[in-house]
């Protein structure tokens, strides 16, 4: 595996918003298979259309694996992730993580949606308060990956 400032200067990302955190190991309670992606945060923003431009931001989790890429050739690969954990997308997309990538020589980036995860603009209690989840739109989370990508 490439270490997390070479990862992210390949695939383009600034090393300020790229950090690096331990890959998860198995988790025997959850199951949660031990695959071979690094977790990453990014500083995205609450509001993406404030027309003031002073929305706060947020940290939004995304995984990278490179098993198979070949920087030379292979494409991005990008998951959007869903309602939920993105590990939990991870570790149940074997044709793409597996098949895709590997025919493909592919860079695997998996997406984590807002408000889910750990990838939360406010508190888990809070979030899906009418105040809090009116940030919760297709709208700012396409910004939010096309901010990724």
């Amino acid at each position: 595996m490439l270490g997390s400032s070479a990862t992210a200067k390949k695939v383009g990302l600034p090393g300020a918003h790229a950090m690096r955190f331990p890959t998860p190991k198995l988790d025997t309670e959850n199951k949660r298979w031990e695959g071979t992606a690094q977790e990453f945060f990014y500083y995205t923003k609450l509001d993406h259309f404030d027309a003031d431009g002073k929305s706060p931001s947020f940290k939004m989790r995304y995984l990278i694996d490179d098993t198979y890429w070949d920087p030379e050739t292979g494409p991005i690969l990008f998951y959007a992730g869903n309602e939920g954990d993105i590990y939990s997308f991870y570790d149940n997309t074997g044709f793409m993580t597996e098949t895709i990538a590997q025919e493909t020589k592919g860079l695997l980036v998996f997406g984590e949606h807002r408000y889910f995860g750990v990838s939360y603009p406010f508190d888990p209690s809070v979030a899906f308060t009418p105040q809090n989840n009116v940030y919760l739109t297709v709208e700012q989370t396409m910004m939010d990956y096309t901010m990724l990508v």
